[in-house]
């Protein structure tokens, strides 16, 4: 049978037909016990009743008859069918049918709704279980998320994805019975209309498109744009993500290196016309047309960029060949990376930051045995690599005792440095989060390795303050007088999204707490972090997304054709999900918050333009809205009826919202047909499990703490 064949699963040996069988008289051994002597170890004389349940005056019950017949097989079989229900969100199939659906969504349900886990048929376990872990993803940290073509990819805690993961629970939680109807058959979660359902049947999906090949246009490897085109596109560039012209004393966030000289047409092998050097411009002439103002952008503005970046990729040629150039090699793979990201691949990017991190480490770059641009090309490879590292809650490619070069000086011929130093130290700082405070790859030093949660938490606070409080001020902002210079404020923006990312778990555990706590004693304290332990994290979470914000909207104000970049799609998006579970947290009233307004907007205006991440990130948004000002909603209308009645929790009739349903089938998820929310009693599974979140940990959520 060929290797490629799938083999069938072995079945048990017979029986050895020489072996004496015992007639049942004279067996030593009664084939079941009872349960209490099989409980307690006792031999069972097999008797109904046996001798000793007799003897004791109690009732004698044996196991049914399926336990019996099948023994531990059974008890195995169930036990592998519950396992297999658990990975059932990581393996889902990509064409999710209406049957499909049912058993996501139930994996995530059944423990709080008390719902028995699904059933896999017998066959299944086999095919879906090759190729898994050990333990179920949610086991342990991080997720194991498949994306829209069902390829499967694991999501630290840092992620972005992995938080989604858990509100989608969450809210399933609070909508145990969404509508089903008309949408469960739908075979693509995102073509659901824009309610709160969409984001609830997301429940383990990663919305990118990650597994799919890259566009590869038949193209010509040494074309070049008109000189004139060249000049445009390596301006906005520069404008974009480098050292702004030298409008701006920061000197830029980011080294690319040497863009000004302009390359000529026509082939060659050495110099300036070698291929090295044209993939290095092909490169940023992608990233360019990515970063072009909104008259500029859409399928044209696209295409062109996919263009350019497939003669990067073809001038390049095999990524394993020793570079004659190195360091062009760098710098064309990070902006390659950059491009990536831009466009929402973020594997292929993570791919090409290693591959220009191992160039660096083979020549001794890392050791400081290169020239002042070399270094700054270095530094920048180790931003991005600190940010993919966040973006998608992985280990970073090296460790930082493995960098040993010295940080960017000032040089005449080359901009202003302090942009890129404080994005260096800010990157280290975001290593720091990711490997220590979330326990993702956590340092062995003396100085770590034993530290509780919080002391990682409040280290990784400091460490920002720290920061903060370092800056020259021509990186500084306040909120009497903006920083002018775009990237000054992308820089703010990454420090505040850290600020985020280090309170994000103790927040959403407080609003978890006020959830418990409103649903079990309904007419409470109005939520506030003022008398949270964790006050000073969570107050500094959400002041920090209400500066990132803040902080778009000047961006917005300063130039309104500039097109926004990945990363400060992101911090709006993440500073955006953070009000709306503050929202949640307080029962504010269903009045638009106008941050979030803002925030949709952008997402949605720069989704027009082809974006996919922006279409995500709205669809995602529009629904979390959705849910909680329908939660919110129900809230107060539950206890404005317990006000007219006179009634205290768990005494709601039913009946007295029936007039509160909107009809089946409507979709929406507003006052809606499940009434649990309104009928809890101390012996509901649903009211165990919100009992359960107000005596969760604050730490709880920073896992894999082994001290």
């Amino acid at each position: 049978m060929s290797s490629l064949e799938p083999q069938a699963v072995p079945e048990r040996l017979p029986v050895n037909p020489r072996r004496r069988k015992v007639a049942a008289g004279d067996r030593k051994r009664v084939p079941v016990a009872c349960n209490h002597c099989n409980s307690r170890r006792k031999k069972c004389s097999g008797q109904r009743p046996c001798r000793l349940c007799q003897s004791a005056g109690r009732e004698c019950v044996y196991p049914s008859q399926r336990e019996s017949s099948s023994g531990t097989v059974a008890a195995e079989l169930e036990q592998l069918r519950q396992r297999c229900a658990a990975l059932e969100v990581a393996l889902a199939d990509a064409t999710s049918t209406s049957e499909d659906r049912q058993p996501l969504l139930s994996h995530h349900s059944h423990v709080r709704l008390g719902t028995p886990p699904p059933v896999v048929s017998e066959a299944a376990p086999a095919a879906a279980c090759a190729g898994t872990p050990s333990t179920p993803p949610d086991a342990t940290e991080g997720r194991m998320l498949h994306d829209p073509d069902g390829t499967v990819r694991f999501l630290g805690e840092t992620s972005g994805a992995t938080f989604l993961d858990y509100l989608k629970e969450f809210m399933t939680s609070l909508f145990p019975l969404a509508p089903e109807e008309p949408w469960a058959a739908s075979p693509d979660w995102a073509s659901l209309p824009d309610t709160g359902v969409r984001f609830i049947w997301s429940v383990g999906r990663y919305q990118t498109h990650d597994s799919r090949p890259l566009s590869e246009p038949e193209v010509d490897p040494m074309w070049l744009p008109t000189r004139t085109e060249m000049i445009l596109l390596l301006a906005e560039l520069r404008y974009a993500i480098q050292d702004g012209n030298g409008d701006f004393p920061s000197g830029g966030i980011y080294w690319w290196g040497d863009l000004e000289t302009l390359p000529v047409p026509g082939p060659g092998e050495s110099g300036l016309h070698s291929n090295e050097q044209l993939a290095l411009y092909q490169a940023a002439f992608a990233m360019a047309c990515q970063t072009r103002t909104a008259s500029l952008r859409g399928a044209d503005a696209r295409k062109a960029a996919e263009a350019h970046s497939q003669r990067a990729r073809m001038l390049l040629g095999n990524p394993l060949k020793m570079p004659r150039n190195p360091a062009v090699r760098m710098s064309t793979l990070a902006l390659m990376a950059f491009y990536l990201i831009e466009v929402n691949r973020r594997d292929a990017a993570y791919a090409c930051v290693s591959m220009a991190i191992h160039i660096a480490v083979t020549h001794g770059f890392l050791r400081g045995w290169v020239d002042e641009p070399g270094k700054r090309l270095c530094w920048t490879l180790y931003i991005l690599d600190r940010w993919l590292s966040c973006l998608m809650g992985r280990p970073p490619t090296i460790h930082d005792d493995a960098v040993r070069m010295a940080l960017p000086v000032e040089v005449a011929s080359l901009p202003p440095a302090a942009g890129l130093i404080a994005h260096v130290e800010l990157a280290r700082i975001s290593g720091y989060i990711v490997c220590n405070t979330y326990r993702v790859a956590p340092w062995r030093g003396a100085s770590t390795q034993n530290k509780a949660p919080q002391h990682c938490v409040d280290e990784a606070a400091q460490m920002l303050q720290s920061w903060q409080d370092s800056l020259p001020l021509p990186l500084r902002m306040d909120s009497v007088s903006f920083n002018r210079d775009p990237a000054v404020c992308i820089l703010q923006m990454s420090f505040h999204q850290l600020v985020v990312l280090t309170a994000r778990p103790i927040f959403f555990i407080a609003v978890k707490k006020a959830v418990a706590e409103r649903c079990i004693q309904p007419g409470g304290i109005p939520w506030s972090p003022e008398g949270h332990p964790r006050r000073h994290h969570i107050e500094a979470g959400l002041a920090s997304a209400g500066w990132n914000l803040r902080i778009a909207r000047w961006l917005v104000q300063l130039d309104a054709s500039r097109r926004f970049a990945h990363a400060e799609l992101h911090y709006v998006f993440n500073a955006a999900i953070i009000r709306v579970l503050e929202d949640l947290a307080r029962e504010s009233l269903p009045v638009p918050d106008p941050d979030v307004t803002f925030a949709l907007e952008l997402l949605k205006s720069d989704a027009e333009s082809g974006s996919s991440y922006s279409r995500d990130c709205w669809v995602v948004l529009t629904g979390l809205a959705g849910l909680v000002q329908a939660f919110n909603a129900m809230g107060r209308a539950r206890q404005s009826l317990s006000d007219q009645m006179g009634l205290f929790p768990g005494e709601q009739s039913g009946a007295a919202f029936d007039g509160m349903h909107h009809p089946a089938g409507s979709g929406s998820v507003t006052v809606q047909d499940d009434l649990q929310l309104f009928q809890l009693s101390q012996g509901d599974t649903l009211y165990r499990e919100l009992v359960g979140w107000m005596e969760m940990d604050d730490y709880s959520l920073y896992h894999n703490f082994d001290t």
